[in-house]
């Protein structure tokens, strides 16, 4: 059997007040009642906590160790009485948000900036994981929005486009890649050995499919985990890959010196960047995030 917090706030008023009767008072209840409420903890824990005479009340050695835990115990619980105050409010509660590595560095402290400033009380909980990883976490109800690359299979979700992101082409300078007014089309890449991230990161997937690409092309000597380390690779003259134009302008003066950046000609590939909420009520939320995220793209 375990005390109740009551208890325990009986024990803190008798130690404070050094009467049952002024403890009474205090606790707003019966002398009898506060009275039973301590023996009764005195029981549960096989230890007296009061030395009691006829003239005063005061703490055992052991009652005095367990009065001075029970402040902790106490702030614990004002602090998990003002979260919950905080949760009820207009502005409060807790959202868990999954965003993919191919997105998260270029969006996601604006995001997180924006939304703290909009809601003030919230508390914001970050997920980072490929698309398959965070739609299972969607199933499973262990996220509430997700930022993804589209397209991509979500089921039944709710779900809004943000924007479109193109695609360019990053080569080491030594590749030789044919361009027309400047630009490259499909027929430019037929040749050019390929790096890309690894089986799982969507982008490789659309940047495969967007740009037709045969497995052939792409080197399996190297697959990358991140993009940082992709571009690095490029840099060293393995080959070239794909770039959603949000990294780029990220990373504007900050690009390996060694490579070229093509743009393609019309019709550019892309991908979609979209917002993804597991209830209807989370719709708000994600769309409040969805504003956040299009002034970045």
């Amino acid at each position: 059997m375990q005390p109740t917090y009551r208890q325990i706030e009986y024990l803190r008023a008798v130690a404070e007040c050094q009467s049952f009767s002024g403890a009474a008072k205090l606790c707003n209840v019966t002398q009898s009642t506060l009275s039973a409420g301590v023996k009764e903890l005195e029981s549960i824990l096989a230890v007296q906590l009061f030395v009691r005479t006829s003239r005063e009340v005061y703490l055992t050695p052991e009652g005095q160790v367990l009065y001075e835990d029970s402040h902790k115990l106490f702030e614990d619980m004002s602090q998990f009485v003002q979260i919950a105050k905080r949760f009820g409010s207009e502005r409060g509660g807790v959202i868990r948000i999954g965003v993919i590595p191919t997105i998260a560095p270029y969006l996601l402290a604006r995001v997180y900036k924006e939304m703290q400033a909009r809601y003030p009380d919230m508390h914001i909980h970050i997920h980072e994981d490929v698309s398959a990883a965070l739609v299972d976490r969607l199933n499973k109800r262990n996220l509430d929005v997700v930022i993804l690359a589209f397209p991509y299979p979500i089921g039944s979700y709710g779900h809004d486009i943000i924007g479109n992101d193109p695609l360019h082409l990053v080569a080491h300078k030594s590749i030789d890649i044919p361009t027309k007014g400047g630009k490259i089309n499909m027929l430019s890449m037929q040749d050019v050995p390929m790096i890309m991230l690894a089986d799982g990161h969507c982008l490789r997937d659309h940047a495969l499919a967007a740009c037709s690409i045969g497995s052939r092309n792409v080197m399996p000597a190297y697959q990358a985990v991140t993009m940082a380390s992709l571009m690095e690779m490029v840099g060293a003259g393995l080959g070239a890959t794909l770039v959603p134009r949000l990294m780029l302008e990220s990373r504007k003066g900050s690009l390996p010196d060694d490579v070229v950046v093509y743009d393609f000609e019309s019709p550019v590939p892309e991908r979609q960047i979209g917002i993804v909420w597991q209830r209807r009520d989370l719709k708000p939320y994600a769309l409040n995030m969805r504003d956040i995220c299009k002034v970045a793209l």
